[in-house]
């Protein structure tokens, strides 16, 4: 599978999990002719009900992916069925396209996508090749822009009238159509056996970008338990600094049966976490956060055996202030600080939730209730957002209570 970057992604641990659902379809042209090779994404997801707690790309789903057939038909497995989806189609000489609130309990999806039209304007336009070091092009590249400068703003995240990712053909080459003429694209540049990186500003216009991947630093190292190596346990890595315009994304492969690991093509010469998950904690315990210091290009560090520390349980309530009982489908964060890596736990109806391999570390809470907000007076714990407060566990927490109170009413002028 392509290493894929869209934005920056955490890794989503849900509590608890019903089957997953299946979503099929097919790509098609303008005249309804079958279009193989297109690349199928999902880009983005929403609760079905209740408010969404993570941004809409931070979802697990949102890193797969599928490549349509010879018919145009294709198959992304195993998606959450809490959840509608937003789908992004990619075709060599198509202009990508969306589909949003795709429901894989639905029929297939068929999607249409348009040409690209001739004689764009190479104002318009940004061109450009991947490349490896020994200069061959890189075939079925990820390039994603994230931040874009006009005459008048600059600006990162969602832009309008720009396409949203471009995938490399047989020859390395790339094409990102812009609205707007004249800007100037931060763009991330994702291959397999390569190392992700960041390219600032390229301009649209006549200019041909090429743009090199070379190969990232490794990390490798054993997961011990009581002496024995521990299998199936997913080892997490990210950088440390998370600012736009560095931050790529998270690492992440599980140990095998000798409890070993290998992160490969890292981004070189940075400072990174490494960890293990809170959705293995339960079961084997959790990995204190180790930084790490990477070398440059081909760089190899060995951690050497790392051994577990006994996860808690975090234990609690969410109640409204007036009484009333918490809408279906309410959410809660549970995020840490320095690993990227979260849960995600739909509150039962009287607002009692629970979670088992939590690790000693400083944590942030998060809930989003329609019409409510964090009740401060009533809050022994540091608030650090609209909806979040802050904590650190060292232990088993079980009488966690967060409280919400209506928002005031806005009067009319």
């Amino acid at each position: 599978m392509r290493l894929m970057t869209f934005v920056v992604a955490a890794v989503v641990v849900l509590a608890s999990k019903a089957a997953a659902d299946d979503l099929a379809g097919q790509v098609v042209g303008r005249r309804g002719q079958p279009i193989a090779g297109a690349d199928v994404f999902i880009y983005t997801a929403r609760p079905r009900v209740g408010l969404g707690i993570l941004c809409p790309s931070c979802y697990p789903d949102c890193a797969k992916e599928a490549t349509s057939a010879p018919d145009g038909k294709f198959l992304i497995k195993a998606l959450d069925p809490s959840l509608l989806f937003e789908v992004l189609v990619v075709a060599e000489g198509y202009r990508p396209h969306f589909a949003k609130d795709v429901d894989p309990k639905a029929e297939p999806l068929t999607v249409q996508i348009e040409p690209v039209p001739e004689g764009l304007d190479s104002r318009n336009v940004l061109r450009g090749r991947v490349i490896d070091p020994r200069q061959s092009p890189i075939v079925g590249a990820s390039v994603v822009p994230f931040g874009i400068k006009t005459a008048t703003r600059h600006w990162y995240g969602r832009m309008p009238g720009v396409d949203p990712l471009a995938v490399t053909n047989d020859r390395g080459e790339f094409l990102i159509f812009s609205e707007e003429a004249d800007v100037s694209l931060h763009l991330t540049v994702s291959a397999q056996q390569h190392a992700t990186r960041i390219f600032d500003l390229l301009p649209t216009g006549e200019e041909f970008h090429e743009l090199q991947l070379d190969e990232g630093a490794y990390v490798t190292g054993t997961l011990v338990k009581d002496g024995q190596p521990v299998a199936a346990v997913t080892v997490g890595l990210c950088q440390c600094d998370r600012s736009a315009g560095t931050f790529v994304g998270a690492y992440a492969i599980d140990t095998d049966e000798h409890g070993r690991f290998e992160i490969s093509n890292i981004v070189p010469s940075c400072d990174v976490y490494l960890y293990t998950e809170m959705k293995d904690a339960a079961r084997v315990g959790f990995l204190p956060v180790k930084c790490l210091t990477l070398g440059g290009h081909g760089s190899r560090h060995e951690v050497g055996e790392l051994r577990f520390e006994s996860a808690h349980r975090l234990a609690g309530r969410v109640r409204l202030t007036d009484g009333k009982p918490i809408p279906e489908g309410t959410q809660l964060l549970v995020s840490r600080e320095y690993a990227w890596d979260s849960a995600r736990i739909t509150l039962k109806p009287d607002g009692s939730f629970a979670l088992a391999g939590v690790p000693t570390e400083p944590l942030e809470i998060s809930a989003r209730v329609p019409g409510y907000r964090l009740a401060t007076g009533r809050m022994p714990y540091q608030q650090t957002g609209s909806g979040t407060i802050a904590l650190f566990v060292d232990g088993d927490r079980t009488d966690l209570e967060v409280f919400f109170e209506p928002e005031p009413a806005i009067e009319s002028p």
